[in-house]
């Protein structure tokens, strides 16, 4: 594709999403909700786009060749989301929850990768690694989703940061425990226990050290630039793309938790190393960059449904229901059994029988698990059988959270009456 298609098909979808927001709220779907359906739209439409007039034919022509690879999602898109949001996060509140944002984030993660995992592996006949590759990606919580919900019925902050900390480090452990996971799957690391759970460590212990390394030098380059804001902000892009791709390509730790790290770091230590008004700036101008990568990874992640779903049977439901009922399964096991026994333990402040309620049936997956799924069928290694068994069940999946769930959401917190508190 010459340049010129491709910055042409690029600035029609930056267009389109411009209108995606308030169409979205004025036919009252969540906006991850009408991207997944709007994306599915122009997949459809790219392959007939004879019919449309010249200019709209063209767009869409040049859309349905774009060439969207895993490592389009997972190395353009995720630094930006995950920067973004580890940018705005209030650090004392994220440390006054930490307990059971950690039980949320990571505990949550391996018992619904094991659930998982188990659960498919004696219905589907996969094997055991398999089932529990798949158990990883749908592990994986998507932010964006549901705090858009809560800020249109606005629900109390401590809410909102339970949600966005747990999805953070939820996407950090989930992975980094991928990562482990497809080695073992592709003969690249042995089945042992122990090396699981070393490798495991590794990646994330090194991310979150290489992170916060790389977030500390960001502070200092802080003096040195004080006074040029357009070179402040610059700098805060690089270091979002560089803590990750240092980290996964050099340092061989997970980018994705040296991102969120470096991230915490810069929106803590760094607001206090640059002016106000600059930081300001700052935070505006990262929350258009975030608007811009969440809208665009969910339209482009969306239109590959189609392809995704292709060879979907009757099994294939079964597996994906399976997986719907073991997750909100693993998440009510620690969102009801273990966090209230951190409060129990003195760890934590108590989180309410409501909080815990929105929290167990709001975690909506989204775009990170539809790219892991698709990093999956790019690995031409693996047997077909467990390419299509990954990708057709992690995408019916994804599918079904948000439009069960996110659907949903929204009443159940006014059910709740979250939306009229005002104070934590």
């Amino acid at each position: 594709m010459d340049i010129g298609s491709f910055v042409f098909g690029l600035a029609g979808l930056l267009a389109l999403i411009c209108f995606m927001p308030p169409l979205a709220g004025r036919m009252k779907l969540p906006y991850s909700v009408f991207l997944a359906i709007c994306g599915s739209l122009l997949a459809y439409a790219s392959y007939v786009h004879q019919w449309a007039p010249p200019v709209l034919g063209d767009f869409l022509g040049i859309v349905n060749t774009f060439d969207i690879s895993s490592e389009t999602f997972l190395i353009v898109f995720l630094p930006i989301l995950l920067f973004e949001t580890s940018l705005s996060m209030n650090v004392r509140r994220l440390m006054d929850d930490l307990g059971p944002i950690l039980m949320m984030a990571i505990v949550a993660v391996i018992v619904s990768t094991l659930l998982v995992g188990v659960v498919l592996s004696k219905v589907s006949g996969m094997g055991l690694v398999a089932c529990l590759l798949l158990g990883a990606i749908v592990a994986t919580t998507d932010p964006a989703a549901v705090v858009s919900i809560f800020r249109e019925v606005g629900a109390p902050k401590r809410l909102t940061t339970l949600v966005e900390g747990e999805s953070l480090l939820n996407d950090a452990a989930a992975i980094a425990l991928y990562s482990v996971l497809l080695g073992l799957l592709t003969k690249d690391r042995s089945w042992e226990l122990f090396t699981v759970v070393n490798d495991f460590l590794l990646l994330f212990l090194g991310g979150g050290l290489a992170g916060f390394l790389i977030g500390r030098f960001t502070c200092l380059a802080f003096k040195w630039l004080r006074g040029w804001p357009a070179a402040e902000i610059s700098l805060t892009v690089a270091t979002a793309y560089l803590s990750y791709f240092i980290s996964e390509h050099y340092l061989h730790v997970s980018g994705v938790v040296a991102t969120v790290v470096a991230g915490l770091v810069v929106g803590s230590t760094g607001r206090t190393r640059i002016s106000p008004t600059t930081f300001d700036t700052l935070s505006h101008s990262w929350h258009q960059f975030g608007f811009w990568a969440n809208s665009l990874i969910f339209l482009l992640a969306a239109m590959l449904i189609p392809k995704m779903m292709e060879h979907m049977t009757w099994m294939h439901v079964v597996y994906i229901l399976l997986v719907f009922v073991t997750t909100l399964s693993a998440r009510a096991i620690v969102v009801f059994g273990l966090v209230p026994l951190l409060t129990r333990l003195g760890i934590g402040a108590r989180v309410g029988k409501r909080f815990r309620a929105v929290i167990w049936w709001g975690g909506l997956r989204g775009a990170v698990s539809f790219a892991l799924a698709l990093a999956v069928t790019e690995r031409v290694g693996l047997p077909a059988e467990v390419r299509e068994f990954i990708a057709v069940t992690v995408t019916g999946f994804v599918l079904a959270t948000l439009f069960i769930n996110g659907m949903t959401l929204q009443p159940l917190i006014r059910w709740l009456g979250l939306n009229k508190m005002k104070s934590r």
